[in-house]
């Protein structure tokens, strides 16, 4: 599952012009991955990263961190614009991700790091 999540933080970083510093699963069955965003991304962008774990895994569990950074970015906009920019974000990793985890470089990261460990 945790190979899943941050394959699918990868795929959605690379897919909206983000340098990926790398990824690694833990053995405990939680993991992490280090996206650099360009300047020019999009809160919409950010959001759809932060979230591209949890859609790729297909559950929310253990995602508390990704939504606390979602929730740093929502608090950049203006209150009006906030459930439309979270919506956005899912709807651009779930279209990066291909539905269930079939596309978007996802798979081919999570094998990687399930081989490794880490990318």
């Amino acid at each position: 599952m945790a190979a899943r999540h941050e394959g699918g933080h990868v795929a959605v970083g690379r897919a909206v012009g983000g340098e990926v510093l790398g990824a690694q699963i833990f053995p405990d069955g939680s993991g992490v991955t280090y996206v650099r965003l360009p300047r020019s991304a999009t809160a919409v962008q950010e959001i759809a990263v932060c979230v591209a774990g949890e859609v790729a895994a297909g559950t929310s569990t253990g995602c508390q961190g990704d939504q606390a950074d979602v929730a740093t970015v929502l608090a950049t906009l203006p209150p009006g614009q906030r459930a439309g920019a979270r919506r956005a974000g899912y709807a651009q990793a779930a279209a990066v991700l291909g539905g269930f985890f079939s596309d978007g470089g996802a798979s081919a990261a999570a094998a990687r790091l399930l081989e490794r460990g880490r990318l």
